[in-house]
């Protein structure tokens, strides 16, 4: 094998393994927000908790602009109340039902 042939099979196999980025869950990047928000410095969260300190920079800038983050579940579930509380506005028969539904403890609108 030649060495053009090592360096384009190397090139490869790098980029394989850049595409195969890890995922965190909710819990694990939360763990890490909390420790930066103690106090800690982002090098020293990045190596407790083995993460970079750039995607350490970038969840810290969500967290920052956006609401807690929440697994797809919880988002789908906020979503659904948004559009429950946006029809109410809108329909005053909506909003008598969704109010008595409330009331029956059938529908929980605070997370």
């Amino acid at each position: 094998m030649t060495d053009e042939q090592q360096q384009e099979k190397l090139s490869v196999t790098d980029n394989k393994e850049r595409s195969k980025a890890k995922r965190y869950s909710p819990d694990e990047i939360q763990a890490a927000l909390n420790d930066i928000k103690a106090g800690q410095t982002l090098a020293a969260v990045a190596e407790k908790h083995n993460v970079s300190i750039n995607t350490l920079s970038t969840w810290k800038k969500k967290a920052e602009t956006k609401s807690p983050i929440q697994s797809p579940k919880q988002n789908s579930e906020q979503k659904a109340r948004e559009m429950l509380l946006d029809l109410a506005l809108k329909d005053s028969s909506i909003r008598e039902q969704i109010i008595d539904m409330i009331l029956d403890g059938k529908l929980k609108i605070a997370s």
